[in-house]
Order: C-alpha cells, then structure tokens, then sequence
C-alpha cells in the first residue's frame, strides 16, 4: 500500500536501504557520516532525511545568531532551538521593527547553500505566553 500511494518515496527509501547495504555508511547532503551493519540497513534508512534536517536547523541558527548580533546588538536573541524551530526573544519596543526583523531572519533561514530545494519559514508571535502564539505573516521586499 505505502509504495503505491507515494513511490517517489519508497524508491528513495529502497535506494538509501541498498546503498548502506552496498557501502556500510549513508551521508547527509552536508557529508555527515553514519555507519551502518550491512544487515541492519533500516536503521538508518530515515537518518539522511533526519540528520539533513538537523543540518538545515544548525546552520540556519548559526546564521540567524550572527545577523541579530550584526544588526540588533543583543537586543534580540535566539532562546533556545526545538527540532525544526528557533524560540526567539525581543523588547517589546522593537515590535515597530518586527517585519524587518522577520524578514531578515527568514532570509538567514533558507539560504542554505547545500540546499536546493526551496525552503519555508512559518511564524507565530505570542507577548505573553506560548499557548496564545499566533500565526503571523510577514511581508517580504
């Protein structure tokens, strides 16, 4: 059933599965090697996408880090990063700045170089707690 509902999928899950059979090892897109027992190929069947995905979220942290540090002088700060999701912290007398700031991390986000497939950033804002997080679009140059 699941190779006939999404075969791209399953034929990339079967290559990745073969290629560990083949060399004992899978890489991320960023060259980050896992190695595998030969015999034990659906161990690590998920870690290209996984450990790709911990890539994209590591480097767009380092980014997004530098650029508040450049542009905001401390002001703004990076919490603490949640699998897919950077927790970020301002004044609330920046909130005038907010589709500035917005956009620039955005723009430190998806430009990845060893990516090219187009990525996404989706935004919630709460000024008090996390349960009252909102979505919020931005609007880009």
């Amino acid at each position: 059933m699941y190779c006939k509902k999404v075969p791209r999928v399953a034929n990339f899950t079967n290559n990745i599965v073969e290629l560990i059979k083949d060399q004992g090892y899978v890489k991320t897109v960023f060259g980050r090697k896992l190695s595998i027992q030969r015999d034990k190929p659906y161990i690590g069947s998920n870690y290209l996408i996984q450990g790709t995905a911990a890539g994209i979220i590591k480097r767009a942290q380092v980014n997004v880090d530098k650029y508040l540090r450049e542009e905001w002088d401390d002001d703004i700060r990076i919490v603490i990063p949640i699998h897919d999701e950077l927790i970020i912290s301002f004044p609330r007398e920046l909130l005038k700045y907010l589709n500035q700031i917005l956009e620039g991390i955005t723009e430190r986000m998806i430009n990845i170089p060893e990516i090219t497939v187009p990525l996404e950033v989706e935004w919630k804002m709460s000024t008090t707690t996390w349960a009252n997080a909102k979505e919020i679009e931005i609007e880009t140059t």
